[in-house]
């Protein structure tokens, strides 16, 4: 049974496939979903495999491999698929997520390429925020092993890491992902310490900052909603700029980390 969801007409559509025995030759779900956009040419593939679906079953890369072998005509398997430990803790690791990308880019993945991903949330995480962070990422499929990640990143198009101490902390499914990303390829770095500054209860200086500016009355503040479209603010929630700053902070934070250990 193939079940076909969309947000809003011609804006998003995320199919999903139930199946069972996906990688059996005859099987043609896995090659109809990764064909689904050009049916008629031959589609380059990675894939990833969580560990704990190796423990489970010895030959699932034979089994990956012969499937890519069977349906030849349509899939370029690129490089033999790719084993992680899966876990919780896979996602604490930034020199991980580096490798990951720095794979990804060997492998010149791009967004007419498909990534595959076999395993549980965490992995399907992982790998999801490793495609979404790249300039051009490639369709990610994920085949979710766990009842977790069939309730989580297997259905939702978003996908999240940890950092400093925090579930779940960065993550993605696109729009404003683009619009910082776009940011950061231009050479601007979107943190300056003076976001960072409070007063002695903790709130935000910048607050002040607007009010000042704005000569004590309300502050216009433009915001965008979505990729050309914005919106002007007449007022900011205190928590809601903290929630901003805090943001901001975490991922120039994590990015200066993850350049020093590449």
């Amino acid at each position: 049974m193939i079940v076909h969801i969309k947000a809003a007409p011609s804006v998003v559509e995320y199919p999903i496939y139930f199946t069972s025995e996906v990688f059996a030759p005859e099987n043609r779900h896995l090659s109809n979903a990764i064909r689904r956009r050009d049916p008629a040419s031959r589609h380059r593939i990675a894939v990833v495999v969580d560990r704990g679906v190796i423990v489970a079953s010895r030959e699932m890369i034979l089994h990956i491999e012969r499937y890519a072998a069977h349906h030849h005509a349509y899939l370029d398997l690129v490089a033999p698929p790719i084993v992680l430990d899966g876990g919780e803790t896979l996602k604490d690791d930034a020199l991980l997520l580096s490798r990951l990308q720095s794979y990804f880019h060997a492998l010149e993945l791009d967004r007419r390429s498909v990534l595959l991903v076999v395993g549980g949330a965490s992995l399907l995480d992982l790998a999801g925020f490793a495609s979404a962070t790249m300039r051009s990422a490639p369709r990610v499929i994920r085949l979710p092993t766990t009842t977790l990640a069939q309730a989580g990143p297997a259905v939702l198009p978003a996908s999240s890491i940890n950092a400093f101490g925090t579930k779940d902390f960065l993550g993605t499914p696109r729009e404003r992902d683009a619009i910082v990303g776009t940011f950061e390829r231009l050479g601007l770095r979107l943190w300056h310490d003076a976001l960072g500054r409070a007063d002695s209860e903790g709130r935000p200086l910048l607050l002040d900052g607007l009010a000042e500016l704005c000569g004590g009355r309300a502050p216009r503040v433009p915001l965008l909603v979505k990729i050309g479209g914005g919106v002007v603010g007449h007022a900011l929630r205190e928590s809601v700029v903290r929630e901003a700053i805090e943001w901001l902070a975490g991922r120039d934070a994590y990015r200066a980390h993850a350049w020093a250990l590449a």
